[in-house]
């Protein structure tokens, strides 16, 4: 694979300008994405948490990026881009964590990213085919949408067979044997914040809230 450099975007006319460059460089893009509920139309209510369905905007704007060597960041750059909405489906979670131990927005993120990677073992998909946004605020909440618009059928699968979902998200953090996180579990290679902030210890709480709620018995339907 050779290495390319972008050097003119052309908003107007749509064309973009690339060179081929040489060392091991590379950039990440910086980005922050806003999701807002069109309609929930399934929704299964446990005990403390509520797991729904539905239509959603998400906006993603690129605020920056960073030039980084396999080895570690060497620069971050601002730029100024128009925001990017599209209507697509997403499945999404509302919960009450009380007594998380750690940084609970963190914990949120780590838990969204493991939820994530384990996401092509149910639904036959890649997982830049998807994206996730974790919120905290009174009801917690960690949301994971088909990064197509309309949607593809990936966020109902996800809805459809959640419990395994985080059962297997359970699984593949409790077993790496790492302390903080590396990207066999909570980190990932397309997370637009850098892949910050994280708590792994917190995420695993939180999936295991989770799971007390969905795994031991059948959320109700409304």
């Amino acid at each position: 694979m050779e290495p390319y450099r972008i050097t003119n975007v052309d908003d107007e006319k749509k064309i973009i300008i690339a060179e081929r460059t040489e060392g091991d460089c590379f950039t990440t893009p910086l980005t922050r994405t806003d999701i807002e509920v069109l309609e929930v139309i399934k929704k299964r209510e446990y005990d403390q948490l509520r797991l729904n369905y539905g239509s959603v905007r998400v906006t993603e704007s690129v605020y920056g990026y960073l030039l980084k060597s396999p080895q570690k960041t060497l620069k971050q750059k601002e730029v100024k881009l128009p925001p990017l909405p599209f209507m697509t489906k997403a499945v999404w979670l509302q919960a009450s964590l009380t007594d998380i131990k750690g940084d609970l927005a963190g914990g949120l993120h780590g838990a969204e990213h493991l939820l994530i990677a384990v996401t092509p073992l149910l639904a036959m998909c890649d997982r830049w085919d998807i994206g996730g946004v974790s919120i905290e605020k009174r009801e917690n909440e960690i949301y994971i949408y088909d990064g197509y618009p309309g949607g593809i059928g990936i966020a109902e699968r996800l809805y459809t067979h959640f419990k395994q979902l985080v059962e297997k998200a359970l699984e593949i953090g409790v077993n790496c044997s790492c302390y903080t996180g590396c990207p066999r579990c909570i980190i990932s290679p397309k997370c637009g914040n850098n892949n910050e902030p994280l708590d792994k210890g917190a995420a695993l709480t939180i999936l295991k809230t989770i799971y007390n709620q969905v795994g031991n018995k059948n959320g109700e339907d409304g």
